[in-house]
């Protein structure tokens, strides 16, 4: 097994996308338009490639990030600098 860690290239957002929305009721499903604001938004956005396919994505954003998210907007409201994994 052959494990990469890299940055997410724009033109691989439909596979995240299809990644995400393919995990099931415990994931929030996106659509194209969300996934390329956070991508926008991120500070950080790593996939984990295996053999060569997407097996998981992790972005992360700092606290100026316009990200709507209610556990980020927790985080936004109790520290004045931080790095928020979704």
């Amino acid at each position: 097994m052959d494990l990469k860690i890299r940055d997410v290239h724009p033109h691989e957002l439909d596979s995240v996308l299809a990644l995400n929305n393919a995990a099931g009721s415990t994931i929030l499903p996106l659509d194209s338009a969300a996934l390329h604001r956070l991508y926008d938004q991120a500070s950080y956005f790593r996939l984990a490639e295996i053999d060569g396919h997407i097996a998981g994505f992790l972005p992360a954003m700092r606290e100026d990030a316009d990200y709507g998210s209610t556990n980020f907007r927790w985080f936004r409201e109790r520290y004045p600098e931080f790095l928020y994994i979704d």
